[in-house]
């Protein structure tokens, strides 16, 4: 098969693709492809070839959204958490999530969804949030009540870790995408997070979040706003 790559090239011997063939078989040709390709196909004189079918197919396997997931791991004692290569998907947030919760306007935006709790997770319908072109934001609210511990003894003088983790739930099974690590202070608070900041967010069915944390929280609250 003779064949050309560029624009009003013609055929030559320096781009042609041979395969031989004796008797029956199939005849695997391999040519670069651009917007300009052509194919011509030349028979050996003398020879008589019966051509029964023809496919076109690329030989590339194109890279999914994905190839950077985390990988999970479980412990003898079936604890499980996950890992992430070079950082991916991981975002630590420390105070930033309660400061724009206190400063910025986008806490009053439209809700899509609260999300419902349901064994151990919050989970929300995907069909709910009716548009995602400005993105969205998680709006989370709970309650620590601290340790008053370590001359920590008034009602707002503590903090506490926290990971957010975003995945979906399916079939009774959490699977992980993306998390953020942020710091919870004692009492009632809210905290905002751009939750469509990962692509995750486009790309899966994400539809459940799962808070983990090194206290108790009480009263947690979750909804996906609008985005701006």
């Amino acid at each position: 098969i003779f064949y050309t790559t560029a624009m009003g090239e013609n055929y030559t011997e320096d781009k042609v693709s041979t395969v031989h063939i004796v008797g029956d078989g199939i005849a695997d040709f391999i040519v670069p492809v651009t917007e300009y390709t052509r194919l011509k196909m030349n028979i050996p004189e003398g020879s008589t070839v019966a051509i029964r079918s023809l496919k076109v197919s690329s030989p590339v396997t194109y890279i999914e959204y994905g190839y950077d997931n985390s990988t999970q791991n479980i412990d003898e004692s079936g604890n499980n958490w996950n890992t992430y290569d070079n950082g991916f998907h991981i975002y630590n947030l420390a105070y930033l999530p309660s400061i724009w919760a206190d400063n910025d306007r986008a806490i009053i935006n439209t809700e899509y969804a609260e999300l419902q709790q349901a064994n151990g997770y919050y989970l929300f319908d995907r069909s709910a949030i009716s548009s995602k072109e400005h993105g969205n934001y998680l709006l989370f609210r709970a309650t620590y009540n601290g340790t008053d511990t370590r001359r920590s003894y008034d009602n707002d003088d503590e903090v506490i870790g926290a990971s957010i983790k975003v995945g979906i739930y399916e079939n009774g099974i959490f699977s992980e995408k993306y998390q953020y690590n942020v710091t919870l202070k004692e009492g009632t608070n809210d905290y905002l997070i751009r939750v469509s900041n990962d692509y995750y967010w486009y790309c899966g069915d994400v539809n459940a979040v799962k808070v983990i944390c090194d206290g108790i929280l009480y009263d947690v609250d979750m909804k996906v706003l609008e985005g701006d």
